[in-house]
């Protein structure tokens, strides 16, 4: 009977520590929540702290019940070597005769599938004519594509995209749409001897975090990301079940240029144009070609296509390397919306904010701190191997702390303004 009794009258109690806090405590603790929310990832980057916070959730992905590891897909990297220093001479567009026997040696290589991740885009987005420079490269590169595909190789070609009205898309104008690839119903190539020839988008979405799902096209038909061109082409039940309605797939995990160098699932460029990798190295697996280089000049201005992650800094063609490796080893989930994790981030912040203000002493309010974020941490990792999104409350949970630890210093510090203002009051003399 006292048990029941004691209830009520304990959450009264809580009730009115909650009541007793000053207005002034909830609305610093609001800014600070909000503040802390929106401006984590410059908070990050100014307290040079994004290379940790990339730790951290790196090694909640190797925590996970199946770490990911490159099964299916290998990189050839076209490298400074190559680009600056090697037969491409630092020029844009590519050399298209090079991608060109790149995609010959790689098929002799017996590389199954051969995916070019390179916009060779048009000059006018919507004219098909190829400018006279590069008309005999052009044809040498669409030539060892057809080639590729008649000796049962998949070939992968990327595709130029445009924002279109009522939120579908335009194709753009590009060689191989010029040259009869990439311009029939799903992608797929109309003539019925390249049907081994698959074509997707390369466009990343804004966020990292999700699979580039398929797209609706201006003119009816539906197009797949990069990621999951080569998917299909590999197994097409992996992507069966996606469709463009499914705008928030999430994935569960990455993995990082380190990983997939230990794992032997990069080359060079160089290496398979002078034909010296061992016969075995890419024998019957996925090789996506990609741009590793230096924007400017040898080690100068940054790599290009270089992408910011949750565990750091990742080049276009390791991302898509990602996504495929997800879709085909069935670690696609269907993700949240980015709207729905900031709020589930700051209903954890108001909780602790609660929290902090129901205690007084200093040593509780540390460990109630300890506990929150041992909760923050459980929840990130839950978050992130069953929805596959990366939760993160500790910034604002950071501040809050601060705010609740702080607390007691400033109202003594207001109690002694107040007293100070009140002795002064009385010793000053009456007019």
């Amino acid at each position: 009977m006292s048990q029941t009794v004691n209830q009520p009258s304990q959450i009264a109690s809580l009730l009115r520590r909650l009541r007793e806090k000053k207005l002034s405590y909830w609305l610093v603790a609001a800014l600070i929540l909000i503040f802390a929310e929106f401006s984590a990832p410059l908070l990050y980057k100014h307290f040079r702290l994004a290379r940790a916070r990339a730790s951290f959730f790196q090694a909640l992905l190797d925590w996970g019940p199946r770490p990911a590891r490159p099964r299916y897909v290998k990189i050839v990297l076209v490298g400074n070597d190559e680009y600056w220093a090697g037969p491409l001479a630092g020029r844009r567009p590519i050399k298209r005769d090079y991608l060109a026997t790149i995609v010959t040696n790689l098929a002799q290589k017996n590389v199954h599938i051969i995916a070019l991740d390179f916009d060779v885009r048009l000059p006018t987005p919507q004219a098909f004519e190829i400018p006279a420079d590069y008309r005999d490269e052009t044809q040498k590169l669409i030539e060892a594509i057809r080639k590729a595909a008649r000796s049962d190789k998949k070939v992968i070609l990327a595709t130029p995209i445009s924002s279109a009205a009522k939120g579908k898309y335009h194709r753009d104008a590009d060689i191989y749409q010029a040259s009869g690839l990439c311009t029939s119903a799903a992608g797929i190539p109309s003539e019925a001897a390249m049907s081994n020839i698959f074509c997707g988008y390369i466009a990343l979405p804004r966020d990292d975090l999700r699979i580039p799902p398929p797209i609706e096209m201006d003119d009816g038909t539906t197009m797949d990301s990069f990621a999951m061109a080569i998917a299909r082409a590999q197994a097409p039940d992996s992507v069966e079940r996606f469709t463009p309605d499914e705008q928030e797939l999430g994935y569960l995990d990455f993995f990082t240029h380190d990983r997939l160098e230990k794992a032997k699932a990069i080359f060079s460029a160089r290496d398979v144009r002078l034909g010296t990798l061992d016969q075995s190295a890419l024998d019957s697996t996925i090789a996506i070609v990609g741009g590793g280089w230096s924007r400017d000049a040898i080690n100068r201005g940054g790599l290009v296509d270089l992408h910011n992650t949750p565990v750091g800094p990742m080049l276009g063609v390791e991302m898509h390397a990602n996504y495929a490796e997800a879709i085909l080893d069935s670690r696609v989930r269907a993700g949240l919306s980015e709207r729905v994790l900031v709020v589930a981030e700051l209903v954890f912040g108001v909780l602790a904010a609660i929290v902090l203000g129901l205690l007084s002493r200093m040593w509780t309010k540390l460990f109630a701190l300890c506990g929150l974020a041992g909760l923050a941490f459980v929840v990130s990792l839950l978050a992130l191997h069953i929805r596959g999104v990366f939760f993160d409350a500790f910034i604002p949970l950071m501040g809050l702390g601060i705010h609740a630890v702080l607390e007691p210093y400033v109202e003594r510090f207001e109690h002694y303004l107040k007293l100070r203002q009140a002795k002064s009051n009385v010793l000053a003399p009456h007019s």
